[in-house]
């Protein structure tokens, strides 16, 4: 910032703090120019875009990447005479870093209890 602001010969100061500032970002006293905006653009900067991401957002982009890899692993048995019959099977074909989703899936549907239990 410093070496910008000199090729520019712009003097670049932190401004006056006060002690008690209620309705702006409030670095410490004893600050340098670095600290200052940090306090002051770059963190807030970095708040409002964490906010700006919704669950949604995240959500859809998680189903739209395992629905990609979902089509994938159908694709893969498509051309396949010998399709494996139950999930431990499809779990020793899957390969974990190219579908690894799926693998975990596999291994959750693996693990699962088959009965049922009544009461």
């Amino acid at each position: 910032m410093q070496q910008m602001a000199s090729c520019l010969h712009v003097n670049i100061k932190v401004p006056r703090i006060t002690g008690t500032q209620r309705h702006r970002p409030n670095p410490p006293i004893s600050t340098d120019l670095e600290t200052y905006s940090r306090t002051t653009a770059y963190i807030p900067y970095i708040d409002d875009i964490i906010s700006s991401i919704t669950v949604q957002d995240l959500k859809d982009t998680y189903e739209y990447a395992f629905k990609g890899k979902w089509d994938l692993w159908k694709q893969k048995w498509n051309g396949i005479e010998e399709k494996p019959t139950c999930a431990t099977d499809s779990l020793a074909k899957c390969d974990r870093h190219l579908f690894p989703n799926v693998y975990i899936l596999l291994k959750i549907l693996a693990v699962l209890p088959v009965s049922t239990a009544s009461v």
